[in-house]
């Protein structure tokens, strides 16, 4: 567990989490709550941090306050609905206070019982122009993202109107049998 910049340990057992989290690619450790508990080496090398403890002490900053809270909804919507994976585009503020465009993948590690237990967060630099996405594409990225938040609140809308309707649908169906009965 040496290649945590965090503080403690790998949860027990868990060689995948520590293989991600030495990985050269930056990777962090996120809570179920969608709060940042480690990063890697990596990740303090794509954001300019010394050390951990220095991230963690600017974490308001470093994440600001609209893509924290993109975080914890896409934490709970992992919590509540079981979702495994979900990726989002968010602004890091660097140790120079630029801000950096990121692709952050989100993968759940659950229990056997399916409780999220924490949440591996894949980072990757987005550079304007240089092959991974343009400033117009960043803004898209975001769009979507809206747009299927959106989508999917309409389709739990339509889950409960089917089942709305067909709460109110079995009463009168026995209602109707019973008055054809009695004839």
């Amino acid at each position: 567990a040496e290649a945590f910049a965090g503080r403690g340990q790998a949860p027990d057992g868990d060689a995948f989490l520590e293989t991600l989290l030495a990985s050269d690619r930056p990777v962090a450790l996120l809570t179920p709550q969608g709060q940042v508990s480690w990063a890697n080496q990596a990740v303090l090398d794509l954001t300019g941090y010394k050390r951990f403890e220095e991230l963690l002490e600017r974490l308001p900053a470093f994440i600001d306050q609209r893509d924290s809270g993109r975080l914890a909804e896409a934490a709970a919507r992992m919590r509540t609905e079981g979702l495994d994976a979900c990726d989002l585009v968010i602004d890091l503020l660097d140790a120079g206070d630029e801000r950096v465009d990121v692709r952050v993948e989100l993968l759940a590690a659950r229990e056997g019982s399916g409780e999220l237990v924490y949440i591996v967060a894949r980072l990757r630099r987005i550079e304007p122009g240089r092959g991974m996405a343009t400033e117009e594409e960043l803004t898209d990225a975001r769009a979507q993202q809206a747009e299927l938040a959106r989508v999917l609140r309409l389709n739990t809308v339509g889950e409960m109107a089917a089942g709305l309707a067909h709460e109110i649908n079995q009463p009168l169906s026995a209602i109707m049998s019973f008055a054809h009965g009695c004839e």
